[in-house]
């Protein structure tokens, strides 16, 4: 949204490889961060189902959107700037996928759902591709250690839910998925 589109220019022979690069001369960071990001998720949801219709379909990521200090999705996923205290959610993995997991939630169920289910599948899509708990990390400035929400945790249903705002009501679903998860890893 702010800055040049990035751009590739090259000519492609048949039978020979091009090899195609994107730096800071021609891009910018959170542009390259989304894209591999979400193609990241894409090689992911493949092993299970290549033929799932969302991870092949074409999403547009806006960057550096007008505003600090969040990310959202509406169709596109869509990042903001650094600022406020914040880093660029743009180049935030964590955060990259749960915005794609919006749009995941949406193409099954069409909708998020209430009581936290679409911000809970958001932060367990970030869990899965990150293989970590915390949800975000590096979202506030000069802080690498933590995030903004934490799947390790011991939440229930329905007192962590009912009544709770969406993002922490999420945390449930999302502690359940980690708990699992952790009972699995080798």
């Amino acid at each position: 949204v702010a800055g040049a589109e990035g751009t590739f220019v090259g000519t492609a022979t048949p039978g020979v490889p091009l090899s195609v690069s994107f730096s800071n001369a021609n891009s910018q960071a959170d542009e390259r961060d989304v894209f591999k990001s979400v193609n990241d998720i894409h090689d992911f949801i493949s092993l299970f189902d290549p033929t799932f219709p969302y991870i092949n379909a074409r999403i547009i990521g806006n960057v550096r959107q007008s505003g600090t200090c969040n990310a959202y999705y509406n169709g596109s996923i869509n990042f903001y700037a650094a600022g406020g205290g914040c880093a660029n959610t743009g180049e935030i993995q964590g955060v990259v996928h749960h915005e794609y997991g919006h749009g995941i939630q949406a193409s099954i169920l069409g909708g998020q759902g209430n009581e936290g289910l679409g911000e809970g599948n958001g932060d367990i899509i970030a869990n899965l591709l990150t293989q970590e708990s915390i949800i975000g990390r590096g979202f506030n400035s000069g802080n690498c250690v933590s995030g903004i929400r934490n799947s390790n945790n011991s939440f229930q249903y329905p007192d962590d839910v009912v009544g709770q705002e969406i993002h922490f009501a999420g945390q449930t679903i999302a502690g359940f998925h980690w708990a699992q998860l952790e009972l699995f890893q080798v």
